[in-house]
């Protein structure tokens, strides 16, 4: 008989994409939800036919016997939810950031580590297709040495809804348009060119655009609202890096990657100003110069998050996006935000200049 493990989660305005996630893998029964909004647990469980539902995680906790919860709430309530479940004895799905913070990121990590469970945190675009195909060439050597790497996420001002929400106030989110969508790509980097030891950052942050906006409309914002930064990691590979909620730009949204190794280029774009993707590759050979489209990718190499994760537990094996990687990703964030507050460059030896 198959393993049936039993999936909660908590914050159903992201967890609503857990839920399809986890539904799509034979393994996985959802078997609670939790929100403080009552018609939003209504409205979830009425449409995945799910009966057991609550307003507060502690009680879910409780009374549920799960395998599983996903914890997609603000960001401030991370820490405190990953740690009470994993206590619980559960294994976490924590969305993206980790936490606030370095230090957040460090005790979730000891508690995992305590309590013997798994802790795999919402990198959900290290799952896109191309992304996948992308990682399969360069750990193929097909690449070769990656010497510099730049991506940029813009949103156009309309991009931009959260005014008044916690995603614009730093006590509950932590930052702005860097740990919101660009940890997303500092993420995908790191893990596409293996973790590389980090040398050094400097950054620069801005709030011109919003910080109007939201004068404007009478509502709180303290974060930033655009993030430039060049990392560099010792091995002599560059990674430049630019984000934005609120740009001055012709598209609605842009997103590109782009990396340069010593026998290939890659290039990965969104399509139509969405959320699918399309990637070439760009290699000369003997005069001759060859681009290769990278598409229809195997869907069975490229599953969500959350299949990926019951699988791993399902099938005991090791996962990826685990809390090592998180805390190596939530240093560098912090070291962006110093670079771009004191206007110094950030070593990761600790010294500065």
């Amino acid at each position: 008989m198959s393993q049936e493990l039993k999936i909660g989660v908590v914050g159903l305005v992201m967890g609503k994409n857990h839920i399809d996630g986890y539904l799509k893998h034979p393994n996985a029964k959802m078997q609670a939800i939790c929100d403080i909004n009552p018609d939003s647990l209504q409205k979830i469980g009425d449409q995945y036919g799910i009966e057991a539902r609550y307003t507060s995680c502690e009680e879910m906790f409780a009374n549920e016997e799960l395998d599983i919860v996903s914890i997609a709430t603000p960001n401030r309530l991370h820490k405190d939810m990953t740690i009470l479940a994993l206590e619980k004895g559960i294994h976490v799905l924590c969305e993206k950031p980790i936490g606030m913070n370095s230090a957040e990121a460090i005790a979730m990590h000891r508690k995992a580590e305590e309590t013997g469970k798994r802790l795999m945190i919402n990198y959900s675009y290290r799952f896109l297709p191309q992304s996948v195909a992308i990682k399969q060439r360069i750990d193929d050597g097909l690449v070769g040495d990656i010497y510099s790497v730049s991506c940029r996420w813009l949103r156009d001002i309309n991009g931009f809804s959260q005014f008044g929400d916690w995603f614009a106030k730093k006590s509950v989110s932590g930052g702005g348009a860097l740990i919101d969508i660009g940890v997303h790509f500092l993420d995908k980097v790191l893990w596409l060119l293996d973790f590389p030891e980090l040398d050094s950052v400097l950054a620069s942050s801005h709030d011109h655009i919003a910080q109007k906006v939201a004068q404007e409309r009478g509502v709180t914002y303290d974060v930033e609202d655009t993030v430039e930064a060049m990392v560099r990691f010792k091995n002599n590979t560059n990674f430049l890096f630019q984000v934005s909620w609120a740009a001055n730009i012709a598209e609605s949204n842009l997103i590109e990657c782009r990396l340069l190794g010593t026998k290939e280029g890659i290039l990965e774009q969104n399509i139509n100003q969405g959320y699918t993707f399309k990637a070439k590759t760009f290699r000369e050979t003997k005069g001759v110069s060859y681009i290769l489209d990278i598409n229809h990718v195997n869907p069975k190499i490229c599953p969500s998050s959350m299949y990926y994760f019951v699988d791993s537990i399902v099938n005991d094996k090791p996962h990826m996006a685990n809390s090592t990687e998180a805390i190596t990703v939530m240093k560098l964030i912090e070291a962006i935000y110093e670079s771009a507050k004191t206007g110094k460059q950030i070593f990761f030896d600790g010294s500065n200049s």
